[in-house]
């Protein structure tokens, strides 16, 4: 099956499985090794990717079904102040989240700091919701979002 997709803004064609999952497809195909194969049941949010708009976890979703969308990964956040701004706001409290985890916890947040404009700690804890990190310590990730979303 072909499919067209863009990838961190860029356009892509390519010749795919029809059975791929998106994970893979970005992961072994597309070289982005932020889209880490964790748990491969939607359970750890390690995988997470914006997909048209939305956090959604690549371990669940078909590369076919990204035909004709747009996939942003952490990669193609590089450069994104805000995700550079939160991901200092989690080692300025030591939030420990891991580097496998992290990329998940970003786009996952940065998704619904761009829908809230207030918000309370509750709600930061709800967002993260599919996001499971051993090493993380959320009582002070949620520290962070809230001290990052005061200087948005």
């Amino acid at each position: 099956m072909k499919i067209n997709v863009t990838i961190n803004g860029q356009e892509y064609q390519r010749d795919i499985d029809d059975k791929i999952l998106l994970q893979d497809f970005l992961f072994n195909e597309m070289g982005l090794k932020s889209v880490a194969k964790n748990c491969e049941e939607g359970c750890c949010g390690a995988c997470t990717v914006n997909f048209n708009g939305w956090p959604v976890n690549s371990c669940l979703v078909f590369a076919m079904e990204a035909d004709g969308g747009s996939v942003v990964t952490i990669e193609g956040m590089a450069n994104n102040i805000q995700a550079i701004t939160l991901k200092d706001a989690f080692k300025r409290n030591n939030a420990s989240v891991c580097e496998k985890c992290m990329p998940g916890f970003i786009i996952s947040l940065l998704s619904f700091l761009s829908g809230h404009s207030y918000f309370d700690e509750k709600e930061v804890y709800h967002a993260l919701k599919g996001n499971m990190c051993d090493k993380a310590d959320y009582k002070l990730v949620v520290k962070s979002v809230m001290e990052f979303a005061k200087k948005l």
